[in-house]
């Protein structure tokens, strides 16, 4: 995790645990420059980070302040930024544990999409990983991995059932640096309906996702497809 990211993290406790309520005003710039003892890049890091989670505001002149969502008693904004169980399932009973089951493990020449997306030769070969992510017994997401043979020659089934960008940063000892998501609704395939034991005509939440390295290099092409009947993708925008 990076310096900005945990001083985010830090803020964002204080605003879960009452701390700083909705309306207060933050700290400037200066002022957490001192409190965390780093500099005002990394400052402006943090606040950017808060405000794409949708926790502060800023106004000019003012200065930054609590939004009144942040600590809102409705959990429903707690998570953004990413895929959420609207069905409510994950809170039912506690949050359950998810297992991975691997389908499908293989060498492949990849379709041209997926060469371009990873800026492969057309003739490369990439890994391909298909896979299951269930929770209480029932898949709510299936992915379709592939990643470069000249970028992970070390990669073994083993890894497949496991974080692949563990594998990446520990094993390769290499840093990725972002990814590229965009997000559609698709139909199923007759495969797919029955390992996710969902009705005919019942649509799914594609995500589609180019990982890069710090470097710039993309090191994973991944399309995951979550019960589209149960999840949505949640975001907050800086206006």
């Amino acid at each position: 995790m990076y310096k900005y990211e945990e001083i985010a993290e830090d803020i964002e406790n204080a605003i879960n645990d009452g701390l700083l309520k909705a309306y207060d005003q933050l700290p400037t710039v200066k002022e957490l420059c001192q409190t965390y003892n780093v500099s005002k890049s990394t400052i402006t890091q943090v606040i950017n980070e808060l405000s794409n989670r949708g926790l502060i505001a800023r106004r000019r002149g003012s200065g930054m302040y609590v939004k009144s969502i942040a600590t809102e008693a409705d959990s429903y904004w707690n998570k953004y930024n990413q895929i959420v169980n609207d069905a409510g399932d994950d809170a039912r009973g506690g949050e359950k544990p998810v297992t991975i089951e691997v389908y499908d493990f293989n060498v492949v020449q990849p379709e041209p999409a997926v060469c371009r997306a990873l800026d492969l030769e057309k003739k490369s070969f990439t890994y391909s990983v298909t896979r299951g992510r269930k929770q209480a017994g029932e898949t709510f997401l299936l992915e379709y991995i592939f990643i470069p043979l000249e970028l992970a020659a070390r990669f073994k089934y083993e890894y497949a059932s496991k974080p692949i960008r563990t594998f990446i940063e520990r094993n390769l000892g290499l840093k990725i640096g972002s990814a590229h998501k965009s997000v559609r609704a698709v139909m199923p395939t007759t495969e797919e309906r029955a390992r996710m034991q969902i009705a005919y005509g019942t649509p799914l939440l594609e995500i589609e996702q180019i990982g890069f390295l710090a470097d710039g290099r993309p090191f994973e092409y991944i399309l995951s497809h979550y019960r589209g009947d149960k999840y949505e993708f949640r975001t907050v925008d800086s206006l």
